[in-house]
């Protein structure tokens, strides 16, 4: 079945906007970091924030996807620029979470948190979309990306190495795809992720706890 629109058209108007988009995304990375530093509740579980803008092959294969019933996807995908933020600890994907939602204006109806409803093919991250909130649309430096939709994904450390590999291997590889033998070693690698996670959550509390303590003796020695 064709798709209801020209899918070189909706690429050429992709093309026409990534300069835009493409600023947009390293304006919008930068005020992340600065946000997620600055936030003392995260201590040292933030590890790295990167971001994109979907390239003109993956955009045509995602508008002709099965079970997308786009018409016009150049304004309707909510990934044309993705942030990736991973972190160390499992729990500060909820202080990320509230962060995001008290700086931006987050459509919680789309967004999605994978570790609690699962995925098909094992990604456990929370996907956040997300837009420019009204105070911030206010700022001269923000118009000109008012209308700009993004998607921020929380991973933990542990889970973005997988996810990259599995990303790699299968949702990138479907003309050569992995024998059934190396696609279940990688589902059975999802699992030592999910241990691997919390053996660093016990960690991370550990280290927090001992840093309460020894802050609480000083402050009584003081």
């Amino acid at each position: 079945m064709s798709a209801p629109f020209d899918v070189e058209e909706q690429v050429r108007a992709l093309r026409e906007r990534s300069t835009r988009l493409s600023r947009f995304a390293q304006r919008l990375e930068r005020l992340l970091w600065d946000l997620l530093e600055d936030n003392p509740l995260l201590g040292r579980t933030l590890q790295v924030v990167t971001s994109r803008v979907k390239t003109e092959d993956s955009f045509r294969e995602k508008c002709t996807r099965d079970g997308k019933n786009y018409t016009n996807p150049i304004d309707q995908k909510t990934d044309l620029v993705g942030v990736r933020i991973v972190l160390y600890s499992q729990a500060s994907k909820e202080i990320v979470y509230k962060l995001l939602h008290d700086n931006f204006a987050v459509d919680e109806d789309n967004s999605i948190d994978y570790e609690k409803t699962g995925h098909e093919r094992g990604y456990r991250g929370w996907n956040v979309i997300a837009a420019l909130s009204d105070d911030r649309k206010q700022l001269a430096e923000w118009r000109r990306y008012v209308d700009i939709v993004f998607e921020v994904q929380i991973v933990t450390v542990a889970h973005h190495a997988w996810s990259q590999v599995q990303h790699g291997a299968i949702y990138k590889n479907r003309e050569e795809p992995l024998p059934q033998e190396l696609r279940s070693e990688l589902t059975m690698a999802n699992e030592l992720v999910k241990q691997a996670d919390d053996i660093f959550e016990r960690v991370f509390n550990a280290i927090d706890e001992r840093v309460a303590a020894d802050e609480a003796v000083h402050s009584e020695d003081g």
